[in-house]
């Protein structure tokens, strides 16, 4: 925590950029991530665990690091469960086209894959 703290002096990472120099910083960028593209998505992922407890957008360092170990150490069930979670952005418990269009940016190409992946997902 002391770490934490010294890179983050007010406890909280407040940004997707501040929480990729986090990952970054101590190597926990996780497999499928290892762009900075992929930032909005990995922040997503670790504010689910922590949408309850605040509403300004930042995270903690516990959550921090409940979502670090989930990615590094987790079952596949804690995996799959953190993932639809980051999807169903109105936590109504389904993923609805809105969903993944609030998570995906506008362009053609997310509408594409949206259609593709309702398609599949026979919806």
């Amino acid at each position: 925590n002391a770490i934490f703290r010294r890179h983050f002096p007010n406890g909280k990472i407040e940004s997707p950029q501040d929480l990729w120099r986090c990952l970054q910083k101590f190597s926990l960028v996780p497999v499928g991530y290892n762009d900075p593209t992929a930032v909005e998505r990995l922040y997503r992922l670790f504010d689910v665990q922590n949408r309850d407890q605040r509403t300004d957008g930042s995270i903690d360092f516990f959550h921090f690091m409940i979502v670090s170990h989930i990615l590094e150490r987790g079952t596949a069930h804690q995996k799959i469960s953190l993932y639809f979670e980051s999807l169903d952005v109105n936590r109504d418990r389904i993923i609805t086209r809105e969903d993944l269009q609030e998570c995906l940016p506008p362009t053609v190409e997310s509408q594409q894959l949206i259609q593709q992946l309702l398609k599949q997902w026979d919806m």
